[in-house]
């Protein structure tokens, strides 16, 4: 006798992108249109840009339903990092579902989620009651209290990088 096979379960992951400080935000749609080949692209915060001491530049946070486990997406991230010819930039698993996950290769959440402006702000914008699982807070209040020195401000709306975005490309 055939059973039907289980129906896949969709995960939802936060993607924080950081570049250097870039007008054009040419790398940021090279590794958008990267990872929107990867995944389904639920939403996009806004662009941000944030200063913390000497070091400045971008931040986006790309909300992703995928049926990866986080380790399955995380290798298809350094898929993504090796075809993009650049060391100005990080790509960073912020949240996957729920989970938390201590382990050399990955730490999730992201271990300094709370605590940076750059990645919390754009994360909240996206899933602001997403409930941080060691905290016990959500993102938006997280996001309101972080105690970082960072300075972070508004720089670009996120339709910025999605115009060019279809599945042609």
């Amino acid at each position: 006798m055939n059973f039907p096979a289980p129906p896949l379960s969709l995960h939802r992951a936060l993607i924080g992108v950081q570049t250097d400080l870039e007008p054009s935000l040419t790398l940021h749609r090279r590794i958008a249109k990267s990872l929107y080949r990867t995944a389904d692209i639920h939403g996009v915060s806004g662009v941000y840009q944030y200063t913390d001491n000497d070091e400045q530049g971008l931040t986006v946070v790309y909300s992703l339903r995928t049926q990866s486990e986080p380790n399955d997406l995380k290798q298809k991230i350094n898929e993504i990092t090796k075809n993009i010819k650049s060391t100005r930039y990080k790509i960073e698993i912020l949240v996957f579902d729920d989970m938390i996950v201590r382990t050399p290769e990955m730490m999730l959440p992201y271990m300094n989620l709370h605590k940076l402006k750059r990645w919390c702000i754009p994360a909240s914008d996206l899933w602001g009651d997403y409930m941080h699982p060691v905290e016990g807070k959500d993102l938006k209040f997280l996001s309101e209290t972080t105690g970082s020195l960072e300075k972070i401000e508004f720089y670009a709306q996120n339709k910025t990088l999605l115009d060019f975005l279809s599945r042609e490309t």
